[in-house]
């Protein structure tokens, strides 16, 4: 058995085969999607093995840009702002998620923990429940030992009426 898959050398991608529709292949479609972000990630390396992950190789220019995009939405926070202060750290959020895959892992985790935390504040303040409590439950799994995570789980929880 062989998969519906065909390798574009020019592109460097792998693809679904023709004639297969992509509807009803969406799994398989994610994995190709996948690997072809891990594919460009790796080739971007330029080496056989990537380098260990080190603080000192980390992105600098991507670090900063999330911390101003913090910055600016906890300043909008403080003006009330919650809409505009979510949006801002969900793209602060999306900014920590973008690193190349060979970084540092546990840099990019701290970054986007802080992004998580900021952004279910949010959106608990504009009382969007539903999304303030899907946030926590992720922080809970990511930062278990931070009592704030169950906090914020408990309080979105409480507002929801779930039990």
């Amino acid at each position: 058995m062989s998969l519906p898959i065909t390798y574009d050398p020019v592109s460097k991608k792998v693809h679904l085969a023709e004639g297969y529709n992509a509807s009803e292949n969406v799994l398989l479609e994610k994995e190709i999607s996948q690997l072809n972000t891990l594919m460009k990630d790796y080739v971007n390396t330029n080496s056989d093995v990537p380098a260990l992950p080190t603080p000192q190789a980390f992105t600098k220019k991507l670090s900063l840009l999330v911390r101003n995009m913090h910055t600016g939405a906890a300043n909008s926070m403080k003006q009330k702002k919650y809409k505009e202060a979510a949006k801002q750290f969900d793209l602060a959020l999306g900014l920590a998620t973008a690193r190349p895959k060979f970084e540092n892992f546990q840099l990019s985790m701290a970054e986007v923990i802080i992004c998580l935390m900021g952004r279910c504040d949010a959106l608990m303040m504009d009382k969007q429940w539903l999304a303030a409590y899907q946030d926590a439950e992720i922080l809970c799994q990511l930062a278990a030992a931070v009592p704030e995570s169950h906090l914020r789980k408990g309080y979105a929880n409480c507002n929801l009426d779930i039990h």
